[in-house]
């Protein structure tokens, strides 16, 4: 027995339209098309094929793996793309998580302080980079301003040219404070570099790391995500500090960290604490 397609529709739960669209993609077409008057018709079998396109839709899979899918008629394809789609729901719920743990922490900020986030943190992956570099004690934060200021001093007057400069910190176990001068260059063939003011700076490379970074527009002293936050933060999306903080000084006005012009990310080096891999 034919069926109309308005009437095949109504019982397959899907307008004409889409029975239009599934019958130019060669996915149900019509069991009868009437040459005078172009009408369509479908069998009542149909339907078995109809629903069983619709189990796949709602199982999130797309016209075109449907297609394929009843191209390759067999149980072992069918059972990989099953499997298949059950991993990209994993990590699409995974991507989920992760968003409702930002919009919380955003909430529990506004709730508690009455005022956004200042600094969102966003985790990325660093690549292994190769630098040249020095390291140094600090004193006071006068250190770094200096020593930035004779090293790329030194390296436009011997036209040594810097692509990025870094700052990376290290806190002791005696609970002081040391900080490394990073710097890549155009040229990387240097092994070592000594300044007049007697700078010396060797080559190495920073590790890969996955950080959370924050963009940091003004001064230094004023503009920095203090520790406190960071670790609100990070308590909140399950993360540990496991290494050095970096500071990429994306623009830096006159080698001057404390410049109102400026712009920094500031890079946390971070692990899960939940014991689940990346």
């Amino acid at each position: 027995m034919l069926i109309k397609i308005g009437d095949f529709a109504k019982m397959g739960q899907v307008s004409v339209r889409m029975l239009h669209h599934y019958d130019k993609l060669g996915l149900l077409n019509p069991a009868f098309v009437d040459p005078q008057s172009g009408f369509r018709y479908y069998s009542q079998d149909q339907l078995v094929d109809l629903h069983r396109m619709r189990d796949l839709q709602a199982l999130g899979f797309s016209l075109k793996d449907i297609e394929a899918i009843r191209y390759e008629g067999d149980i072992e394809s069918l059972h990989a793309r099953l499997w298949q789609r059950q991993q990209d729901l994993k990590r699409e719920l995974e991507e989920r998580e992760r968003q409702l743990k930002e919009l919380q922490y955003r909430l529990t900020t506004i709730e508690q302080h009455n005022q956004p986030v200042s600094f969102p943190f966003v985790v990325k992956k660093i690549p292994a980079q190769t630098v040249i570099h020095a390291r140094s004690q600090l004193r006071d934060e006068t250190d770094i301003v200096d020593g930035f200021h004779d090293i790329m001093t030194y390296m436009r007057s011997h036209h040594i040219s810097v692509k990025t400069a870094f700052g990376i910190k290290h806190y002791t176990i005696d609970d002081t404070e040391d900080f490394e001068w990073a710097f890549q260059l155009a040229d990387m063939n240097f092994q070592h570099i000594q300044t007049d003011d007697g700078w010396e700076l060797h080559k190495r490379q920073l590790p890969a790391v996955y950080v959370a970074s924050a963009i940091i527009q003004g001064s230094y002293q004023q503009s920095l995500p203090d520790v406190n936050g960071f670790n609100a933060w990070a308590s909140h999306h399950q993360f540990a500090l496991c290494g050095a903080v970096r500071e990429n000084y994306i623009r830096m006005m006159d080698n001057d960290i404390h410049h109102p012009d400026n712009l920094m990310e500031v890079q946390f080096p971070i692990r899960r604490t939940d014991f689940r891999g990346d």
